[in-house]
């Protein structure tokens, strides 16, 4: 797939065209509609192409998509898994989705004004939501 916005051939132009500008295009043909018929045909031929094209990478990017996104899932299920092993290990609480929503949702305003203020936040600039997270490592 090219980032390239066109590959119409140079006498296919994508502005809308009227019977009559086809027409005085092939004027001087042997036959003027015969050749405004071809070339609207063969204009419609490469369109038609590339709209095919198009829907097979949208078809393929959602394809991609959907697959991040169960892996995604999985991910989480078993990151959830791991903190419920770990909070049986260590007799601590499990932190709660609703806690956890809420963290991340504040990690994200923390790297969104990041990236709007230069890293130079409204509120000083100096909060750090993982400053206070305690690791644990183990051998397994």
């Amino acid at each position: 797939a090219s980032s390239s916005t066109t590959n119409l051939p140079a006498s296919i132009n994508p502005t809308p065209h009227t019977i009559e500008s086809i027409l005085a295009l092939h004027g001087s043909a042997s036959d003027p509609q015969l050749a405004a018929l071809d070339q609207a045909v063969s204009e419609r031929n490469v369109l038609s192409s590339q709209n095919s094209q198009l829907w097979k990478l949208i078809e393929k990017q959602r394809s991609g998509y959907n697959q991040i996104m169960k892996e995604l899932e999985r991910v989480r299920n078993e990151r959830d898994a791991y903190k419920a092993r770990l909070a049986a290990a260590t007799g601590g609480p499990i932190v709660s989705e609703k806690r956890h929503l809420s963290r991340e949702r504040v990690q994200k305003q923390s790297i969104d004004s990041v990236v709007t203020d230069g890293g130079m936040s409204s509120n000083n600039g100096d909060h750090n939501p993982r400053q206070n997270i305690t690791r644990f490592y183990s051998d397994e």
